[in-house]
């Protein structure tokens, strides 16, 4: 099982959302295929963020219409938001001890950001907070189309956070929230 991770950042509310998606194996190369038809011809990528309306939906439907489940870590967005990330991150990565090793693929923040990530995923590892056997790395959203489930889930969620519930609502049983600190 992988799980694929992006973040939404909502300083108007404020609140910081990591979500992560959890893909079978057997079903990846099919969704990616699905996925990537819903993009226009030349279009590098999905961004829920430049996206319209109808784009989120159907971006969201191939979510709920998939195997894949997403967990969303809502954390209150501090002054500093890489801290509220990593309280986000720290929830995830305790949840995922009970579960075989898992992957992750985090959605590349620039090589700073990922050494920052990896350091903190190496830390919660000693302390025995994360997974031993924890694989991971980071892609680019334009080469790993699966990340834009995980941009489209924090999306939904962040809008939630902000009085728009109208893309959560749309996820029904295939997300769960779980809020850190709030």
């Amino acid at each position: 099982m992988a799980h694929f991770i992006d973040e939404s950042f909502r300083p108007s509310v404020p609140v910081y959302v990591v979500a992560s998606v959890q893909v079978d194996a057997h079903h990846a190369a099919r969704l990616r295929y699905d996925i990537k038809g819903l993009l226009p011809p030349r279009a590098g990528r999905f961004h829920w963020r430049n996206e319209s309306e109808a784009s989120r939906f159907r971006m969201l439907e191939v979510l709920t219409g998939s195997e894949a489940i997403a967990e969303v870590y809502v954390c209150t967005a501090t002054q500093k938001q890489e801290r509220s990330r990593t309280q986000c991150i720290e929830l995830m990565l305790w949840d995922l001890m009970t579960g075989d090793a898992p992957e992750l693929v985090f959605e590349s923040r620039q090589e700073h950001n990922d050494r920052r990530d990896r350091s903190k995923i190496l830390n919660s590892q000693k302390r025995g907070a994360a997974p031993e056997l924890l694989r991971y790395s980071f892609e680019l959203p334009h080469r790993e189309p699966l990340l834009w489930l995980a941009d489209a889930a924090a999306g939904a969620v962040s809008a939630s956070y902000a009085g728009d519930g109208r893309y959560v609502a749309r996820l029904g049983a295939s997300v769960l929230v779980k809020e850190v600190g709030l």
